[in-house]
C-alpha cells in the first residue's frame, strides 16, 4: 500500500500486506511499472489523479463503482466494483472475484485514454482556447 491517511494499514500487521508510505513523483513512477494492477476500494473520492497515473501507466483498474463513472468515457477501459463500507468482507469479495477473473494484461486503450484525456499541457491548451472564445463573445 502506498499514500497516507486516517487509516494506518502497518497496524493491521498482516503479512500480505507491505505498507510503503508517501513516495516522490519518480518513486510512483516506479511502482506503477512494477505492479500488475491499481485496486482503490474507495467511495466518494471522485476520480482521484492515482487512476489516471495508473491507466497512463497501461495498468489494469479495480475501483469503486463512483470513481468508474467519473469519466463516462474510461468507464469500459475501468473496473467499477461496488463497495459498501459497512460490508468490507463483501466489498474484498467483490474486489477478489474480479481480480480473479480478469486476465492481467498492459492495457493499451488505458494508456491511450489518459495520454489524450488527462495530457496537462493538452488541458491547458482546451482551456486557454474556450476561455479566448469566451472573450471575444463579451466584447
Amino acid at each position: 500500500m502506498v499514500g497516507s491517511g486516517p487509516i494506518d494499514p502497518a497496524a493491521w500487521a498482516l503479512a500480505n500486506v507491505s505498507v510503503l508510505g508517501r513516495k516522490s513523483r519518480a518513486e510512483l513512477a516506479q511502482l506503477y511499472r512494477e505492479v500488475d494492477a491499481l485496486l482503490l476500494p474507495s467511495v466518494g473520492e471522485g476520480f482521484p489523479l492515482v487512476i489516471q497515473e495508473a491507466m497512463a501507466s497501461g495498468l489494469e483498474v479495480f475501483c469503486g463503482l463512483d470513481s468508474a463513472a467519473a469519466d463516462p468515457e474510461a468507464t469500459g477501459i475501468l473496473h467499477g466494483i461496488p463497495v459498501d463500507p459497512r460490508d468490507p468482507a463483501g466489498t474484498a469479495a467483490r474486489f477478489a472475484r474480479a481480480i480473479e477473473t480478469t486476465v492481467p494484461r498492459i492495457d493499451s486503450a488505458a494508456a491511450a485514454h489518459a495520454r489524450q484525456a488527462y495530457d496537462w499541457d493538452r488541458n491547458a491548451e482546451r482551456l486557454e482556447h474556450m476561455l479566448a472564445g469566451r472573450g471575444a463573445e463579451s466584447a
